[in-house]
């Protein structure tokens, strides 16, 4: 992930909602979900949006995670599993009670399992699957009454591997076991092809 990724995200906001027209009230404030918001991009981007003026709801899983998230201004921590349908309920119910509504989304939550597709078992296949594409669909099924309510915006935030995996397929051996879901059923025939083609080359 780089610091280009969330610039583009922000560029698809429009100006901050704070910010004053000519003779006009100022705009209420927007408030936006971010997803698996404790560290990496997903934290930036939670810092950056509320630096900006719009509330944040930041989800995160941990206790410690979530009090640090409190600290900052303009963010709410949600405590947010992708994986588990009641406490998405619970934070749908948590947001629409606080009566900001919600104008954006940030689907980032994700995780990654390192290794050779022939060698992952059925639990961390299943378990990438929950969260790096499930997690998604439920959580933008479960929000979408509010983002349409408010005609919002979705962002989902993915790896590059789904992309320059491609390039270097011949020349990868370890191969991380999220490639295909990040560019379909042709990325997971191009990585076993690479993969059991080079367990065959001769030595």
């Amino acid at each position: 992930m780089t610091t280009r990724m969330l610039a583009v995200f922000l560029a698809l906001l429009p100006a901050g909602p704070l910010a004053l027209a000519e003779d006009t009230a100022p705009s209420p404030q927007k408030a936006v979900l971010v997803t698996g918001a404790s560290t990496g991009i997903e934290r930036k981007i939670t810092e950056r949006l509320a630096a900006e003026g719009y509330f944040v709801y930041a989800g995160a899983r941990k206790e410690q995670d979530l009090l640090e998230l409190d600290a900052i201004d303009n963010v709410d921590s949600v405590r947010l599993d992708v994986t588990s349908p009641a406490e998405i309920a619970a934070a749908v119910e948590t947001i629409t009670k606080a009566g900001r509504g919600l104008y954006g989304l940030v689907n980032n939550a994700g995780v990654a399992i390192v290794g050779p597709i022939v060698q992952t078992t059925d639990e961390d296949f299943d378990y990438i699957m929950n969260v790096n594409v499930y997690g998604p669909y439920r959580v933008t099924r479960a929000f979408s009454p509010l983002l349409i309510e408010a005609k919002g915006r979705i962002t989902c935030i993915s790896s590059l591997s789904g992309i320059v995996i491609r390039k270097a397929i011949q020349e990868l051996v370890q191969l991380n076991a999220k490639h295909p879901f990040s560019y379909d059923r042709k990325g997971l025939i191009e990585m076993l092809d690479a993969e059991l083609g080079q367990s065959q080359a001769p030595h």
